[in-house]
């Protein structure tokens, strides 16, 4: 059995564009701190490097078939309940999220005021921002003592523009952001569209805020996002997950060199876990155990990319 602590999250691929990349998203929240207690906002960026909130909302809400969930209200146990559960996603994602309900999680998404754009409208009730998916090889974040405010550079191809709602219960998400698009104060009408996904959405309107997702004790839903919190803010309650980019999927045929290492480390640990279960109880030897390694290195040191 192979162990790993990452599960698979294919691309978001539309009209033959990219909108949200592979990945591989660790299974586990990571609750850090420092000297002065939880970690900040800004710091898990550099020390966990967690998924966007475009990449969540793929995992959590996109289905294989590509098509929206359907839900069913039970009217005896008064849930939802979808009505093609296999076709979920990611239903890993989906899984770490119930079993850390009270828990939040920082993303690397982060969202700032903006001022419309040449000719663009402004509806009532909305307001114009920018959401940045930050990338820690050229972006930046830093407060500027002097002024008393967080700052952000970032390159031009990480952000996009959008159109922030007011705060209320989610209608639709952007995927491009993962950041919603449109609101009701009615919970009701987010209810037909996402059943027990149904969720609640929190924005401050002034200043650079790091956005995260939570699941609240209270009645705010598995897929709350909240856009309130500075950069340097701390809460015990919200840890970050680890997110690595990933080889595409379905695409059996194809073994990169990178893939190639990370099966090999997979198979590698639960091998030696094996080892190690074998000597201690007797039944196999450590020499055993180094010719078995030296013979799966072998193995993979002759693989090639296919064609």
């Amino acid at each position: 059995m192979i162990v790993t602590s990452y599960f698979e999250v294919p691309a978001l691929i539309e009209d033959r564009k990219e909108i949200v990349p592979a990945v591989q998203m660790g299974m586990v929240l990571q609750f850090k701190k420092d000297k002065e207690g939880a970690l900040r906002a800004v710091d898990y960026l550099k020390r966990v490097e967690p998924p966007t909130l475009a990449e969540e909302r793929h995992a959590y809400f996109d289905t294989k078939s590509g098509q929206p969930m359907a839900w069913s209200y039970d009217n005896e146990n008064k849930i939802y309940v979808p009505e093609r559960p296999d076709d979920w996603l990611s239903p890993e994602f989906r899984q770490s999220i119930a079993d850390t309900r009270g828990k939040g999680e920082w993303t690397s998404t982060f969202k700032q005021p903006r001022q419309p754009n040449a000719g663009e409208a402004v509806p009532e009730g909305y307001a114009p921002v920018t959401i940045i998916n930050f990338n820690r090889d050229t972006d930046r974040v830093w407060l500027d003592k002097k002024a008393g405010i967080w700052r952000i550079e970032y390159a031009s191809k990480n952000a996009v523009d959008v159109l922030e709602p007011a705060n209320g219960w989610t209608l639709s998400y952007v995927p491009e952001t993962g950041y919603p698009g449109k609101t009701s104060q009615n919970r009701k009408d987010a209810e037909i569209i996402f059943g027990a996904g149904t969720s609640y959405f929190y924005a401050a309107i002034d200043g650079l805020r790091a956005v995260l997702r939570a699941h609240a004790l209270n009645a705010n839903g598995p897929f709350y996002v909240n856009a309130n919190y500075e950069p340097g803010n701390r809460n015990s309650n919200i840890g970050a997950r680890s997110c690595r980019s990933s080889v595409e999927q379905g695409s059996e045929n194809l073994a990169t060199p990178q893939k190639l290492m990370y099966e090999l480390r997979a198979v590698e640990y639960s091998q030696t876990l094996d080892f190690l279960q074998a000597v201690g109880n007797g039944s196999a030897s450590l020499s055993d155990a180094q010719k078995d390694a030296r013979a799966l290195h072998r193995k993979f040191s002759r693989l090639k990319p296919r064609k």
